[in-house]
């Protein structure tokens, strides 16, 4: 996602990023259900939208997840996905990195050692 807001970047005013969720009857519902697909977590989207406005300042990027917190959308561990998700919202209108400050939770430590070892496991998940 960081590439592609820095490759838009010049060709654009603003770069909306829409965070996958799972549909019925979609191809990715299929994945879903076989446990070969998970929405993302949180942690992805914020480093993204944080490292896509260092990188691009000159740009408005935003994000709206749908589904929030569900099972089918973009979640994290249950405890902290309304005050994610409403940071992302936030960020969105105010173009501030500093509304994800203090937003770690426990499953943050989770979700740096899945980035760390998803290159070595040839596409299986590590976490359901």
């Amino acid at each position: 996602m960081i590439r592609s807001i820095t490759d838009s970047a010049p060709y654009a005013r603003t770069i909306s990023m829409n965070l996958c969720n799972v549909q019925k009857g979609t191809l990715v519902d299929e994945m879903f259900e076989r446990g070969d697909y998970g929405p993302p977590g949180y942690g992805s989207a914020v480093e993204a939208l944080k490292k896509g406005r260092e990188l691009s300042p000159e740009i408005v990027l935003m994000s709206d997840p749908v589904g929030a917190g569900s099972m089918r959308g973009p979640h994290n561990c249950g405890k902290c996905d309304k005050d994610v998700a409403e940071a992302i919202r936030i960020f969105s209108l105010t173009q501030d990195t500093g509304v994800f400050n203090g937003l770690d939770c426990e499953c943050r430590e989770l979700w740096k050692k899945v980035i760390e070892l998803e290159n070595v496991t040839f596409g299986a998940p590590l976490v359901k």
